[in-house]
C-alpha cells in the first residue's frame, strides 16, 4: 500500500524540475510557491535522480547550487528501481505506438511517481500526455 492509499492520508508529491524553476524565481506565481512551500513544510515532497540533475545543473552560481542541493537533500528520496524503469519503458512503448512522443526523462519521472505512489506536480505538457495514457496522478500549475 502506498502512502496515498491510506484513507485521509495527505497527498505525497514528486515536484518536477519545471515546478522548482518557478518556485525559486522572485517572479514566480504566489499560488504555486505557497502550495510547494506548504507541501515541503508538511514533509510530503519527494525527489529523484533526474529531477536533482535537472535542478542542480540549472543553478546560476556556486552559491545557488549549494542552496538548491541542501534544499533537495531534505526531501524524500525516491529510487529509480528496475520496476520504475520497466514502467517508464512500457508507457513510452504505448505512447510511441500511438504517435505520441515524450522525452525519456519525463517517462522516468512519471514512472517514479507512479511506482512510489506519489502525485506529480509539474508545469510541463508532456506529463499531461503521459497522464492521459497511464495511471499517473498529477497536478499541472498553469499560468
Amino acid at each position: 500500500m502506498s502512502p496515498n492509499d491510506e484513507p485521509g492520508a495527505p497527498e505525497r508529491v514528486l515536484a518536477d524540475s519545471s515546478l522548482w524553476v518557478e518556485y525559486y524565481q522572485p517572479t514566480g506565481r504566489p499560488a504555486l510557491q505557497a502550495a510547494v512551500k506548504e507541501a515541503v513544510a508538511q514533509d510530503r515532497v519527494g525527489t529523484m535522480a533526474m529531477i536533482l540533475i535537472e535542478v542542480l545543473r540549472g543553478a546560476l552560481t556556486s552559491d545557488s547550487y549549494e542552496v538548491l542541493q541542501t534544499d533537495l537533500a531534505a526531501l524524500h528520496w525516491l529510487d529509480v528501481t528496475p520496476a520504475v524503469a520497466r514502467r517508464g519503458a512500457k508507457i513510452g512503448f504505448s505512447l510511441d505506438r500511438a504517435g505520441k512522443r515524450v522525452p525519456a526523462t519525463d517517462l522516468l519521472i512519471a514512472a517514479t511517481a507512479i511506482e512510489h505512489g506519489y502525485a506529480l506536480w509539474h508545469n510541463d505538457g508532456h506529463f499531461e500526455v503521459i497522464a492521459e495514457n497511464s495511471e499517473l496522478v498529477h497536478r499541472r500549475f498553469v499560468p
